[in-house]
This record gives C-alpha cells, structure tokens and sequence, in this order.
C-alpha cells in the first residue's frame, strides 16, 4: 500500500507517516506509525521444488544429490501477485529469495529458523503479562500455522527414513 501522511490520532499537530500492515486472512489490519511499516517485507507464499544432480563420492561410488529449488514470493501491496520483470511467463512470479540449496541444507535452515522462531515466541510469551496484548486472531493464526509445519516437517522426515535410506 501506499504511505499516506496524515495526522496521528488525537489530532497531534504533527504529521505521521502511517501504512496499515498486510492482515492475515483471519484478521483486521493492524495500523502502525514511523518507519517500521516500510521495513515489514509480507511474503505470500513459498514454493520448494526438487532438483536431482548425479555426482561422485571419492571411492568412485556413483550417488544421487538432492536438491531444493527454494523461493519466498512477496505480496504486493495491493494484494495482487507481482510479477517478474522480463519474464513472458504469465504466471511468474516476482521472487523476494531464489536459490538453489542442498536437501540437508534446507533441512538445517528449516531446523535453525524453528529455533529462532522458538526463541522469538519465548520473549513475545513473556513480555504477555503487561497491560497491552497482541491481536488474539493473528496468535491464533500463528500458531496454527507452526503445528501445521512441525506436522509437515515430521512426515517429510519419516519418508526420508523410511523411504531413502538403504536397510
């Protein structure tokens, strides 16, 4: 969305910039005031496809190599998808992250952003005791996004132990 200058509330003299952030589906937007709402970065969507290389282990061995094609898309601020400039494809996307990472890799970055996220939902749980609390439709919608990924996370790896690895 575009940022608008207008007064803040309680007709302060001084103009503020203000920009609502991006609302969840389940919730109302949330305005915020300064210089934040310019750095929040809303992603829509991300998209992970497998790629297989064939490579060579040092005793001559030949081994399939997994890899992940990973990119986090951006939602733009009218709501519409972006679109990649250059591209001819109508349905391409502008990517906000594009690369090409090793299967353990990514389960590592999925691994170390679990724990950061773990330690992020730690502070925000202690800082819950004051007076203001955060919107309950978007906790909500949060957590319920994270058992969703800690299901999702937990069946991909037991196909990766019970389908990949040699008994």
């Amino acid at each position: 969305m575009p940022d608008e200058i207008k007064p803040a509330p309680r007709a302060k003299p001084t103009p503020r910039i203000r920009k609502p952030k991006v609302a969840t589906k389940t919730s109302v937007p949330i305005t915020l005031y300064g210089a934040i709402p310019r750095q929040i970065v809303p992603v829509r969507s991300s998209s992970m496809m497998l790629l297989t290389a064939y490579g060579e282990k040092e005793d001559g061995e030949d081994v399939m190599v997994p890899l992940l094609d990973f990119q986090l898309f951006r939602a733009s601020a009218n709501g519409e998808d972006e679109k990649a400039d250059g591209v001819d494809d109508q349905n391409a996307d502008a990517a906000l992250i594009s690369m090409i990472l090793t299967l353990e890799n990514a389960s590592y970055l999925f691994s170390d952003m679990a724990g950061d996220m773990q330690r992020a939902v730690a502070v925000l749980a202690n800082q819950c005791g004051g007076g203001i609390k955060p919107d309950e439709q978007r906790i909500r919608y949060s957590a319920q996004s994270l058992r969703k990924a800690a299901s999702r996370l937990e069946e991909a790896a037991g196909l990766l132990e019970n389908d990949c690895l040699i008994s």
